[in-house]
C-alpha cells in the first residue's frame, strides 16, 4: 500500500488526517484505522498485519481481516492509495 501521490498525511493526537489536495477533502482515520495503516505502512503485508492486529486487540482473524480490507478498499475508491507494485 501506498498513498497517492497528491494525498498530504498529518498525525492529530492519535489519529490521522488525509487531505487529497486534488478535491481539497479532508479525511480521518480513527485509532483503529491509524493503527492498521501504520502497521501496513511498515511490515508492508497483509497477512501480517492481520495477525499483529488479531494480537493487539484480541479479535477474531476474520473480523481484523474483514475490517482491514475494507479500509484499504476505502480508501483506494476514494483515491487516496494504491498498491505498490
Amino acid at each position: 500500500m501506498k498513498f497517492a501521490d497528491s494525498v498530504l498525511i498529518s498525525r492529530v493526537d492519535d489519529e490521522l488526517v488525509l487531505l487529497d489536495k486534488k478535491c481539497g477533502i479532508y479525511y480521518g482515520l480513527n485509532p483503529v484505522g491509524y493503527r492498521m495503516v501504520s502497521l501496513l505502512m511498515e511490515h508492508g503485508d497483509f497477512d501480517t498485519v492481520v495477525g499483529l492486529l488479531c494480537e493487539e486487540f484480541n479479535a477474531p482473524k476474520e473480523r481484523i481481516s474483514s475490517d482491514l480490507r475494507n479500509l484499504l478498499d476505502d480508501l483506494a475508491a476514494k483515491g487516496l492509495i494504491h498498491a505498490e507494485d
